[in-house]
């Protein structure tokens, strides 16, 4: 049997306009009626229709963050922060993965924009979902906000890091440590890989420093010569596995590392790691209200969050 507001406000013995009122919190019905009204509704098992409540508010009070997987510590801290931060605002964060398919990333968002969320917050694959679908959605007035990684060319606004600015700073402090020569082993995958990438590039070409690029572990070569080397990358993995590689080759030469986010345990083989952190909460929290700021008002905007801090790791004596 379903239990209609009818019923609900029959058994507190108010009309329906006031136990729907108490429902939605209106300040208008006292707290101790509102809370009589809740728990009755609570013990009979009704259901405020989600529908209705959008169209009587203009808001459903939910927000979706799809990502791909939740397993990384963006994807984890991404959600912790969200939640957190629209909590305060009295809305709920809901999760949905992505898994890097296409077909599902289209109909989570096809489902976003059936009404039922005030907004969505995306962090997109890793080697970019290419349907643009958002877009148009973005454009009829459904907030989008890209966290992280983002499409090319996208009208959809953005909440990033710094990366090139990251990517450099990581260069030089590698270099500036004693590095002579070095491996740029960032892949064009996405936007974000390209800025580093172009940031690290750079940085080497007007310095003089002899520097290769690698997008694989295949294509790995070091620039000629016995000068300290240095490998700059994304994560801990790709890194270790190409510090291994030189040093199996090249077992006199003095080595350094550079990752983003976290490295944990040894850096061997490497003299010193620099790790640059990200500032996934400050993201987070910026995307929100980037999210819910543009509700109504569809417009172009990217912020770049500055990394938290330049971590160099040593070798424990």
């Amino acid at each position: 049997m379903t239990i209609r507001l009818s019923d609900v406000a029959a058994a507190c013995g108010v009309d329906r306009s006031t136990a729907s009122r108490a429902l939605r919190d209106d300040p208008v019905v006292n707290a101790h009626t509102t809370a009589r009204i809740k728990a009755q509704a609570a013990r009979l098992g009704y259901r405020m229709h989600q529908a209705a409540r959008a169209l009587r508010t203009g808001r459903t009070g939910n927000v979706l963050l799809i990502a791909g997987s939740f397993r990384s510590t963006l994807e984890q801290e991404a959600a912790r922060e969200l939640a957190a931060h629209l909590a305060a605002g009295g809305t709920d964060l809901y999760l949905a993965t992505h898994q890097n398919d296409d077909g599902i990333y289209r109909r989570l968002l096809e489902k976003a924009a059936q009404g039922e969320f005030d907004g969505v917050v995306i962090i997109p694959s890793v080697r970019g979902l290419c349907d643009r679908y958002e877009e148009a959605l973005y454009a009829g007035g459904l907030p989008i906000v890209f966290l992280d990684r983002y499409p090319a060319r996208s009208t959809v606004p953005i909440v990033t890091s710094a990366n090139a600015l990251a990517a450099a700073d990581l260069t030089e402090r590698v270099v500036r440590s004693g590095a002579g020569r070095l491996i740029c082993y960032l892949a064009d995958a996405n936007e974000v890989t390209h800025a580093r990438r172009s940031a690290c590039l750079h940085f080497a070409r007007q310095h003089a420093i002899p520097c290769t690029y690698a997008a694989s572990l295949d294509e790995l070569e070091p620039p000629p010569g016995n000068a300290p080397l240095g490998i700059v990358g994304i994560n801990q993995q790709d890194v270790w596995t190409a510090l291994e590689k030189v040093r199996s080759r090249e077992p006199e030469t003095r080595l350094f590392g550079a990752v983003f986010d976290a490295w944990l345990g040894s850096i061997a083989p490497a003299a010193e790691v620099f790790v640059a952190v990200q500032d996934f909460a400050a993201m987070a929290r910026e995307a929100a209200a980037l999210m819910m700021a543009s509700a109504g008002s569809p417009k172009k905007a990217t912020l770049e969050i500055p990394i938290l801090a330049i971590r160099s790791i040593q070798p424990v004596p």
